[in-house]
Protein backbone atom coordinates (compact mmCIF):
# COMPACT_ATOMS: atom_id res chain seq x y z
CA UNK A 1 0.00 0.00 0.00
CA UNK A 2 1.09 3.78 -0.49
CA UNK A 3 1.06 6.81 1.80
CA UNK A 4 -0.01 9.04 -0.46
CA UNK A 5 1.13 12.35 0.62
CA UNK A 6 -0.64 14.33 -2.14
CA UNK A 7 -1.76 15.20 -5.53
CA UNK A 8 -1.54 17.43 -8.22
CA UNK A 9 -3.44 19.69 -6.90
CA UNK A 10 -2.26 19.71 -3.15
CA UNK A 11 -0.20 17.95 -0.27
CA UNK A 12 -2.19 16.77 2.77
CA UNK A 13 -2.09 17.16 6.15
CA UNK A 14 1.80 16.61 7.68
CA UNK A 15 0.61 15.45 10.93
CA UNK A 16 -1.72 12.99 9.67
CA UNK A 17 0.97 12.05 7.19
CA UNK A 18 3.60 11.35 9.59
CA UNK A 19 1.16 9.77 12.15
CA UNK A 20 0.33 7.06 9.60
CA UNK A 21 4.05 6.83 7.75
CA UNK A 22 5.03 6.17 11.85
CA UNK A 23 2.69 3.33 12.32
CA UNK A 24 3.66 1.66 8.95
CA UNK A 25 7.23 1.68 9.87
CA UNK A 26 6.48 0.19 13.60
CA UNK A 27 4.07 -2.35 11.73
CA UNK A 28 6.77 -3.14 9.37
CA UNK A 29 9.32 -4.07 12.30
CA UNK A 30 6.48 -6.14 13.58
CA UNK A 31 6.17 -7.66 10.28
CA UNK A 32 9.46 -7.62 8.59
CA UNK A 33 9.09 -9.97 6.07
CA UNK A 34 5.19 -9.28 5.55
CA UNK A 35 4.40 -5.88 5.15
CA UNK A 36 5.81 -3.17 2.63
CA UNK A 37 4.75 0.19 1.98
CA UNK A 38 5.51 3.31 -0.10
CA UNK A 39 5.47 7.16 0.60
CA UNK A 40 4.61 9.02 -2.60
CA UNK A 41 3.12 11.74 -4.34
CA UNK A 42 0.39 10.81 -6.70
CA UNK A 43 0.62 14.24 -8.84
CA UNK A 44 -0.91 11.94 -11.71
CA UNK A 45 -4.54 13.80 -10.94
CA UNK A 46 -6.55 15.18 -8.47
CA UNK A 47 -8.58 12.79 -6.01
CA UNK A 48 -11.29 13.55 -3.36
CA UNK A 49 -8.37 14.09 -0.71
CA UNK A 50 -7.89 17.38 -1.75
CA UNK A 51 -11.76 18.36 -1.75
CA UNK A 52 -11.99 17.30 1.69
CA UNK A 53 -8.83 19.59 2.67
CA UNK A 54 -9.92 22.44 0.71
CA UNK A 55 -13.24 22.17 3.10
CA UNK A 56 -11.08 22.74 6.02
CA UNK A 57 -11.14 18.80 7.15
CA UNK A 58 -7.38 17.28 7.99
CA UNK A 59 -6.42 14.99 4.96
CA UNK A 60 -4.44 12.17 4.87
CA UNK A 61 -4.69 9.53 2.02
CA UNK A 62 -4.03 5.64 1.41
CA UNK A 63 -3.77 3.92 -1.76
CA UNK A 64 -3.19 0.67 -3.65
CA UNK A 65 -1.21 0.56 -7.13
CA UNK A 66 -3.58 -0.55 -9.66
CA UNK A 67 -2.87 -2.66 -13.40
CA UNK A 68 -4.22 -0.91 -15.95
CA UNK A 69 -5.46 2.62 -14.37
CA UNK A 70 -8.34 3.77 -15.41
CA UNK A 71 -9.21 0.85 -17.54
CA UNK A 72 -6.08 1.65 -19.86
CA UNK A 73 -4.75 -1.28 -20.85
CA UNK A 74 -1.51 -2.33 -23.25
CA UNK A 75 -1.61 -0.64 -26.68
CA UNK A 76 -4.50 1.47 -25.47
CA UNK A 77 -6.75 -1.48 -25.14
CA UNK A 78 -9.98 -1.51 -22.53
CA UNK A 79 -8.94 -3.15 -19.47
CA UNK A 80 -10.22 -3.82 -16.19
CA UNK A 81 -8.57 -2.53 -13.22
CA UNK A 82 -6.39 -4.82 -10.97
CA UNK A 83 -4.88 -5.09 -7.58
CA UNK A 84 -2.50 -6.98 -5.28
CA UNK A 85 -4.46 -8.61 -2.84
CA UNK A 86 -1.53 -8.16 -0.80
CA UNK A 87 -1.73 -4.76 -0.94
CA UNK A 88 -5.16 -4.57 -0.20
CA UNK A 89 -4.38 -7.09 3.15
CA UNK A 90 -1.73 -5.38 4.12
CA UNK A 91 -3.61 -1.71 3.42
CA UNK A 92 -6.13 -3.47 6.36
CA UNK A 93 -3.31 -4.24 8.59
CA UNK A 94 -2.16 -0.59 8.45
CA UNK A 95 -5.33 0.65 9.36
CA UNK A 96 -6.46 -1.80 12.15
CA UNK A 97 -2.67 -1.51 13.62
CA UNK A 98 -3.17 2.55 12.97
CA UNK A 99 -6.28 2.50 15.21
CA UNK A 100 -5.27 0.05 17.83
CA UNK A 101 -1.82 1.20 18.35
CA UNK A 102 -2.90 5.03 18.80
CA UNK A 103 -0.78 8.28 17.53
CA UNK A 104 2.70 8.11 18.82
CA UNK A 105 4.00 10.16 16.68
CA UNK A 106 6.20 13.47 18.03
CA UNK A 107 4.89 16.34 16.95
CA UNK A 108 7.30 17.99 14.40
CA UNK A 109 8.40 20.95 16.18
CA UNK A 110 8.90 18.81 19.17
CA UNK A 111 11.28 16.81 17.21
CA UNK A 112 13.03 19.08 15.67
CA UNK A 113 13.94 21.66 19.18
CA UNK A 114 15.17 17.83 20.17
CA UNK A 115 17.14 17.97 17.00
CA UNK A 116 18.65 21.45 17.38
CA UNK A 117 18.97 20.61 21.21
CA UNK A 118 21.48 17.50 20.69
CA UNK A 119 23.34 19.38 17.69
CA UNK A 120 23.57 23.27 18.93
CA UNK A 121 27.29 24.29 19.30
CA UNK A 122 28.32 23.78 22.77
CA UNK A 123 30.74 26.49 24.96
CA UNK A 124 34.00 24.52 25.86
CA UNK A 125 36.70 25.97 28.42
CA UNK A 126 37.99 29.32 27.60
CA UNK A 127 34.70 30.39 25.73
CA UNK A 128 35.49 28.20 22.33
CA UNK A 129 32.33 26.68 20.92
CA UNK A 130 32.52 23.44 18.98
CA UNK A 131 30.26 21.71 16.42
CA UNK A 132 28.85 18.55 17.77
Amino acid sequence: PILRVGDRASVFDDGLTRELAGAAQRLAKTLPKDFRWQRKLMDGGTCEGTAYQACGYRTAALCVPLLNYHNMGPSGRVRAEAIDLSDLTNLARWMAFWVMSGAETVSLRKKMNSLYAAWKPRKLEGGLARDS
